[in-house]
């Protein structure tokens, strides 16, 4: 948390600034994603989808006459039904009635994909066929459903038939003018003209077409509008999870605050780069073009630093030991001294004094202290860029005395 360990909390400020930081990642991955959903739409064969209903209408089962059962159907056993009619559907020995219907030897002639389910709070059958041929999807959906239909009767027909069969066997044993007087045998002459009637409504079917299936005036896939608007979806969610993985990934220093969580310090000023004809002839920007921004920010900078006081009586005096090659920490001490400079900030610090032609054994740090100079030095890359850019500037904009001199080995 940003309260316990003094990191400063991100706000929707910086994480649209880490979008803008790596917006052609972010570009990048959404024309892919955008481009390959483009590609994979327009290369997909074009399928057809034409759909049949059928309405059930559940009769009494045969049981509620010959057992006396009863007769009445419930919304869960019409749901059972229609799910394992469904079911059915799709099976091969379906496929191949449907085939034998249109006249075809092999089902795989069909060349469709078929799929049956119930209509939501409904009693409806659904048939939905599958084709890369707009016609032929209509002609299979209604001949799936012409089949289920006669199939259906005809199971139907079989049942109260051979209720009938049994009935008969029944009244076949009741041979003699006696045997014909008992109950029993009036209970199955009723029976029987409960079944004869019963099959007549039989003939009819639970299930009769209610919409049969038209030609469709479009594929159903590929939709190049629905495939486009995945691919912009995906590429945005994938664009920023890749920017957000990258940021966390990348160690750089993007930006001032980053560099004050870094260090632990306050930002000072931020300063912009200097045009290079003035690095060249060693020109400052604030005597150079004292109206540009580039000055406006050097003058806030000092002002800034006056306000915090870091310079006090003296001034900073950088030195990059790694460049000191030939040089001495004597001669460095007379300039520090002419100039009342405060301090010593030094980078790569000579640990034995190997590389000055006044060897010592001290490393800089050392010798410098001997002389009662403060000297502190680090050995980070990002760290020693940060204080000696401070440093120099500190020494361009407030030198001790005369024409502003920069101090730099």
């Amino acid at each position: 948390m940003a309260g316990e360990t003094g990191k400063r909390e991100f706000s929707l400020r910086d994480y649209l600034g880490v979008i803008e930081r790596r917006r052609w990642l972010l570009i990048g991955v959404f024309a892919v994603f955008v481009v390959v959903a483009l590609l994979v739409s327009f290369r997909t064969k074009p399928s057809y989808e034409a759909t049949t209903e059928l309405s059930y209408a559940p009769q009494a089962p045969v049981s509620s006459i010959t057992q006396g059962g009863s007769n009445y159907v419930s919304p869960t056993s019409v749901q059972q039904t229609l799910q394992t009619a469904a079911a059915v559907l799709v099976t091969p020995e379906m496929a191949q009635r449907v085939a034998d219907a249109l006249g075809l030897t092999d089902p795989k002639q069909l060349d469709a994909k078929i799929s049956g389910g119930q209509m939501a709070n409904t009693s409806l059958l659904t048939i939905t066929a599958q084709c890369p041929n707009a016609q032929k999807a209509a002609v299979v959906a209604n001949a799936y459903g012409q089949a289920w239909v006669a199939w259906s009767r005809q199971l139907d027909l079989d049942k109260v038939d051979e209720a009938v069969r049994l009935v008969k066997l029944q009244l076949v044993s009741y041979k003699t003018a006696q045997q014909k007087k008992d109950p029993a045998y009036f209970d199955l002459k009723a029976n029987l003209t409960q079944l004869i009637t019963f099959r007549a409504a039989v003939s009819k079917g639970e299930y009769a077409v209610a919409s049969a299936a038209t030609v469709p005036k479009g594929p159903y896939t590929p939709k190049h509008l629905r495939d486009g608007l995945l691919g912009v979806v995906l590429g945005v969610v994938v664009g920023l999870a890749s920017v957000f993985l990258a940021e966390q990934l990348d160690v750089r220093v993007h930006s001032n605050e980053e560099v004050a969580d870094a260090l632990d310090l306050p930002v000072l000023g931020r300063l912009p780069q200097v045009p290079k004809e003035l690095g060249r002839d060693g020109s400052l920007v604030v005597l150079h073009d004292p109206d540009s921004p580039g000055a406006e920010a050097f003058r806030v900078l000092r002002g800034n630093l006056d306000f915090v006081g870091v310079d006090g009586e003296g001034r900073s005096y950088v030195l990059d030991t790694y460049c000191a090659e030939g040089g001495t920490l004597a001669a460095h001490a007379e300039r520090i001294a002419s100039h009342r400079l405060r301090e010593v900030q030094a980078t790569y610090c000579d640990p034995a004094g190997a590389s000055r032609t006044d060897q010592t054994g001290l490393s800089n740090v050392q010798q410098f202290a001997r002389w009662g100079i403060r000297c502190t030095y680090t050995t980070s890359a990002r760290l020693r860029d940060v204080r000696n850019g401070i440093s120099m500037v500190r020494a361009a904009l407030a030198p001790a005395d005369g024409r502003p001199r920069l101090f730099y080995r």
